[in-house]
């Protein structure tokens, strides 16, 4: 009876991980997939008749189609930000230097249209996509008051509900030490070079509007502001590491609960 337990107990213990690890693995194939196509996919001109529904690469300039956002950070006129806020790492409360771990992501998308080299304007709705996009860092270094713009930022967003630390505060929880803090913001800005991977839709145009390009369903809907193939490249970071980590842990935990469960299967 013993052994049922033990034997249930590894089961439950180590199918989460291997489970975990498959998933991984397969969003790392998925993007290693937008990979393929942001180095292969030739840019689409809807004058040659790409038909609607083709998985499509656009490469063109952003234009506003409704209105712009204002990037909270550095107060930058755009069309889709992402504010990543960044604090020390820390062991038995104390920091450790130069090391970072993501506190809260805010990401506030627009609709947006991009207007190709032969002057065709497809519109884009970034919600659903995977946004690669440059940034800039601005530094809260411990001790020091927020800017205006941060403040503001931070009590908009109300970000110590969702943190073990106190964000909209000025140190820790702890009164005797504070963190550094990073917040690192990513802009698509009117104007920019634009990357877009997607579903053609050409029944989508209205107007001056060829078409629009949406999620990509079983392909990656990806947003970048670089060429094709530093996007590809931006992708294959994290696809790498999706793949190869998922499968290594899927791996281990799988090893681990045969040579728990059936001694003498597996080398030790």
């Amino acid at each position: 009876m013993a052994g049922l337990l033990a034997s249930v107990v590894i089961v439950l213990l180590m199918s989460p991980l291997v489970v975990f690890g498959l998933a991984s693995a397969a969003e790392g194939v998925g993007q290693l997939r937008a990979v393929r196509h942001a180095l292969t996919r030739e840019p689409a001109d809807l004058l040659t008749g790409n038909p609607t529904g083709e998985y499509v690469a656009v490469v063109g300039e952003a234009e506003t189609y409704e209105e712009t956002l204002q990037a909270p950070i550095t107060a930058t006129e755009c069309l889709t930000y992402e504010v990543d806020v960044l604090q020390e790492k820390t062991t038995d409360y104390i920091p450790i230097l130069d090391e970072y771990q993501r506190a809260r992501r805010e990401t506030v998308p627009a609709p947006f249209l991009v207007r190709t080299e032969q002057g065709q304007r497809l519109l884009v709705d970034p919600t659903d996509a995977d946004c690669r996009l440059d940034g800039e860092s601005v530094p809260l270094p411990s001790g020091r008051e927020p800017p205006a713009r941060i403040a503001s930022f931070l009590e908009e967003q109300d970000l110590s509900d969702e943190s073990e630390v106190d964000l909209a505060g000025y140190e820790m929880d702890a009164e005797t030490y504070g963190l550094d803090r990073k917040f690192h913001e990513k802009r698509l800005d009117v104007g920019e070079q634009v990357l877009v991977l997607g579903r053609l839709d050409r029944e989508g145009g209205t107007g001056a509007v060829s078409g629009t390009i949406t999620d990509g369903g079983d392909d990656r809907f990806v947003v970048a502001d670089t060429s094709q193939r530093w996007a590809a490249m931006r992708l294959a970071k994290t696809a790498v590491f999706y793949t190869l980590g998922g499968l290594l842990l899927a791996l281990a935990a799988a090893w681990t609960a045969a040579y728990l469960l059936v001694p003498g299967l597996v080398p030790p």
